[in-house]
Parts: C-alpha cells; sequence; structure tokens
C-alpha cells in the first residue's frame, strides 16, 4: 500500500511540474521574447545536469527539479515558436494593398461583414467588408484596402479593453475596414468545419422561425454562444450584472449540454455506458467545433470529455486535475491562450473558484435551506456562483476596473432558468425544422423563460449602483487578493476536510 501511495505522490509530482513548469515559461516568455533556440539547448543542459550529475542520495529531488527547469523552457520555447512575425507587413502600415489568403467563417454585424483572413505566413488580418459581401468559410479571396494596425478602446462601461492582446491569440496583426473582396476559389477550410457551420446557421434560423427575434438571439447565445446579433443594450445589462457569462458557451452551458447527452444516451436510449460515454463523447467534440472553439468552450469540453470516460470506466474524477489537464493541452495548442487570452483566464479563474471555495461555501450555508419553493436550488446557486465570483474578482478588477454589486442576487435568480430555456428551446427549434405550428406550444414556453431571463436582467441593470468602475487597478493588489484568498481557502479546506471526516 505504501509503494502504491508513493508512486501515486511521485506522478502527482510529475504532473504538477510538467504543468506548472510549462506555463512559468509561457509566461517568462511574454516578458522577455528569447529565441525557441536557446530554449531548446538550455532545457537539454538542464535535464543532462539532473539525471547525470547529480549524487545518487539527491536524484530524486534533482529530478523533479530538473523537469520543472525542462517544462519552463519547452513552454517558452513553446511561445517563441508561434509568435507571428511582426516584420511582415509591417512597411505597408497605413497603405492600400491586396492581400491573399483563407477566409475563416464570417459574421454580419453592423458595420459590415466582418472575418479573419489568414494569410499562411503566421500573420492574420481582421477584415471588415461592406454589407452585402459574398464570403464563406474557406474561401481563397484576395481583399484589398488601407492596412491598419488595430487599437485599445474604451467601453460603455469606461475601461479599456485590450483590443490588442484579443486580436494577438488569434496572431491577428492588422485590420482593414472598408475592404473590397474578389473571392478566387472555395473549399479550402477544414472539411469538418465547413459541414457544421451550415448545420448552426439552419439551428439559429430555425430558432428565428419559431421565436421572436430578442428571444431568439438570446437563445442562439445561449445554445451555441452567437453573441453577434444580440442587441447592445441587453449585452450591456449582462455585463452591469455580471450575467455576461450566460452567452459565452462557458462550463455551465457545456455542462448542460453534456448532462444532457448522457440522459438521452443512457436513460432514454438505454446504450451501454461505454457505448454512451463514445458517443456522447464525438457529441461534445463535434458542438464545441460547431461553436466556434471559444476557449471556455473547449476548456468545458475537455473536462466533460475526461469526466465522461472516467465515469464510463468506473475511475475516479478528480476535477482539479481535469482543469489543469484540459488547461495544459489548450495551452499546449496554442500557448497565447495563456497570457493574452482573457476568456480562458477568467474560465480558468471561476471553476478553480467552484472546484475549491464552493464545497467550503455549501457548507458554511449549510442552515440555508437547500431549495425554496421545492424548485429552486438556493444552497447550490448561492454557493457556486459567490464561489465563481470569488475566483475571478481579482483579475476582473485589475483586467476590466468593474465590480457587479448585484450579479450574486442576479444570477440566483436567472441561472435556474437556463437549463429549461436551453433545453425547451432546442426541441423547439428542432420540430421547427419540420412545423413551426407545431413548435409554437413549446416555443411559447421558450419565449417566457427567455422574457424573464431578459426582464430580470433589465431590471437589476437599472438598480443604483449595479456595478462600480475602478481605474488603475495595480497587478500588485490583483496578486495579494488571490494570495489572500489561497490562505484563507488555505485554512477553511483543513477544517472543512476535518469536519467531513467526522
Amino acid at each position: 500500500m505504501n509503494k502504491q501511495n508513493n508512486q501515486a505522490i511521485i506522478l502527482d509530482g510529475l504532473f504538477f511540474a510538467i504543468i506548472l513548469g510549462f506555463a512559468s515559461g509561457i509566461v517568462f516568455e511574454s516578458i522577455v521574447s528569447i529565441s525557441q533556440y536557446y530554449y531548446i539547448g538550455a532545457g537539454f543542459f538542464v535535464l543532462g545536469i539532473s539525471f547525470f550529475l547529480t549524487p545518487n542520495t539527491k536524484k530524486q529531488i534533482a529530478v523533479f527539479i530538473g523537469i520543472f527547469l525542462f517544462a519552463v523552457l519547452l513552454g517558452g520555447s513553446r511561445l517563441s515558436a508561434t509568435r507571428p512575425d511582426a516584420s511582415l507587413y509591417a512597411n505597408d502600415i497605413d497603405t492600400k494593398i491586396s492581400v491573399t489568403g483563407i477566409a475563416e467563417q464570417p459574421t454580419i454585424k453592423t458595420t459590415g461583414v466582418q472575418f479573419v483572413l489568414d494569410t499562411k505566413d503566421d500573420v492574420n488580418i481582421s477584415v471588415t467588408a461592406n454589407i452585402g459581401t459574398m464570403v464563406a468559410y474557406g474561401d481563397k479571396v484576395t481583399v484589398t484596402g488601407v492596412l491598419e494596425q488595430p487599437q485599445n478602446f474604451m467601453t460603455d462601461q469606461g475601461t479599456e479593453f485590450d483590443y490588442i492582446s484579443y486580436l494577438y491569440k488569434d496572431n491577428i496583426l492588422y485590420q482593414m475596414r472598408h475592404a473590397s473582396v474578389q473571392t478566387i476559389s472555395s473549399g479550402n477550410g477544414s472539411w469538418i468545419i465547413a459541414h457544421l457551420i451550415p448545420v448552426k446557421e439552419k439551428i439559429v434560423q430555425s430558432f428565428q422561425n419559431v421565436l421572436p427575434s430578442t428571444d431568439a438571439d438570446l437563445l442562439a447565445g445561449l445554445n451555441l454562444g452567437e453573441k453577434s446579433a444580440i442587441d447592445k443594450n441587453l449585452r450591456n445589462d449582462l455585463v452591469t450584472t455580471g450575467t455576461i457569462h450566460i452567452i459565452a458557451l462557458s462550463g455551465y452551458n457545456v455542462t448542460i449540454v453534456a448532462n444532457a447527452l448522457r440522459d438521452l444516451f443512457v436513460d432514454i436510449l438505454g446504450l451501454s455506458v461505454h457505448i454512451a460515454s463514445v458517443a456522447g463523447g464525438i457529441c461534445i467534440i463535434l458542438f464545441v467545433v460547431m461553436t466556434g472553439m471559444q476557449s471556455s468552450a473547449v476548456r468545458a469540453g475537455i473536462m466533460a470529455l475526461i469526466g465522461l470516460f472516467a465515469r464510463g470506466g468506473g475511475r475516479t474524477y478528480n476535477a482539479f486535475r481535469a482543469l489543469l489537464f484540459a488547461g495544459f493541452l489548450m495551452v499546449v495548442w496554442n500557448p497565447k491562450y495563456l497570457v493574452y487570452d482573457v476568456s480562458f483566464q477568467l474560465s480558468f479563474l471561476a471553476t478553480l473558484g467552484i472546484i475549491f471555495i464552493t464545497p467550503i461555501l455549501e457548507y458554511k450555508f449549510r442552515r440555508v435551506p437547500r431549495k425554496i419553493l421545492f424548485i429552486l436550488p438556493l444552497r447550490e446557486l448561492m454557493s457556486v456562483t459567490l464561489g465563481a465570483q470569488i475566483g475571478v474578482l481579482p483579475f476582473i478588477l485589475y483586467k476590466m476596473g468593474t465590480l457587479s454589486l448585484i450579479s450574486l442576487v442576479a444570477n440566483i435568480l436567472i441561472l435556474p432558468a437556463i437549463p429549461f430555456a436551453m433545453g425547451l428551446g432546442a426541441l423547439a427549434g428542432l420540430i421547427g425544422f419540420f412545423s413551426v405550428g407545431l413548435a409554437y406550444p413549446i416555443a411559447w414556453l421558450t419565449s417566457q423563460l427567455l422574457k424573464y431571463i431578459i426582464g430580470m436582467v433589465s431590471f437589476f441593470a437599472k438598480v443604483p449602483f449595479a456595478s462600480i468602475t475602478l481605474t488603475h487597478v495595480p497587478v500588485l493588489l490583483c496578486l495579494s487578493l488571490y494570495g489572500i484568498i489561497g490562505m484563507l481557502v488555505f485554512r477553511e479546506w483543513r477544517e472543512y476536510s476535518e469536519e467531513k471526516l467526522h
């Protein structure tokens, strides 16, 4: 038994050393910017010293340190290797040029048709063409316009949005507005994505056929993360009330989809657990790809897959390890997620809060009724919402400077309606493919739920001092707050664990 425990401790140590080291290397490289070749050479040098030049009595500790440092160097090398070449097109800024590349999925906005042009030179361009421009995913196109460098801008909440970093995570260094587009050929993108996009568009169209416009737009945001058509005032109200996550395909939304798939395959179709795991896994992957592979949805999808196959194989599911592994896979794929993608950072921190803070809060709130009105899971909602908010609060203050004072109450009253709105809306949309008339009863129920959500968001957004804006919150304060939260959680977790044992 002791041997098994020692092996488990060693494997855990290696797991955490690799992940922490890799992440540290990415952060280091984002600050100093060194060539990847220096990292690779130094990495093998460090690994060699740890294995071959350390006395046997200290071999295990040295190997752990060596693997950690090697992972640091690999992380730095990975980010260095994926940096776009900023010198490309640098001499063409503020001049009219023509560039040929492959179009990513376009989005129709009030300002025009917007898409990302993949130039195949590791540098992408954000293109905005006039309304009515015909361009589709996978089209090889030539765009002509004035090449500009993106600039950060002020949001409606009075804070600066780091638009440059938001684009940089996808290797977008330049933008063209009012560009003309000439299509050369079609079908140059991913076969899977090219076939999933029309499915998504048909689902959105079905929502619009069976629901009023505003309700259909919100449902598309809830079920598919489709935010482009959502009314600007509603979007601002969602930010003010701290409920913007409901249209961001967060872990909450993906978990609802994963649970619905499990119930469908196991309880309704009667499939075995193993077959249901495989079928559910394929559906989750297709769902995440279809909805645009948003970083929060990818993270939640990977965690859902790990949980699905762990339960299918009779293994214990550890949410913290699953979160770290999901994050590790994502930053290996695109290391810029870690330092430039606010959505990834918020999603990761919120999930950490749910994993470690929520159980403590649920124990602290044990005198709060589990349910009220026999339906509303009050204690769980309070614990999960507050746990996630504590997890992201210091980062939001530092990065965005906004603090919603009404978020806890708003989320408690809104979140219970989300699964029902998503489920009934999906069913109404499915029936709507065949008959709008048959879909009407379910669509009416869905519409009432969506109107309730919109009404509550609008009501709480109008509450005086629903949110406050802070400017220039220093990073040191952010780190200090996380240090205090970490110490409090560590202390409370020990007491919580002892109480559970008794």
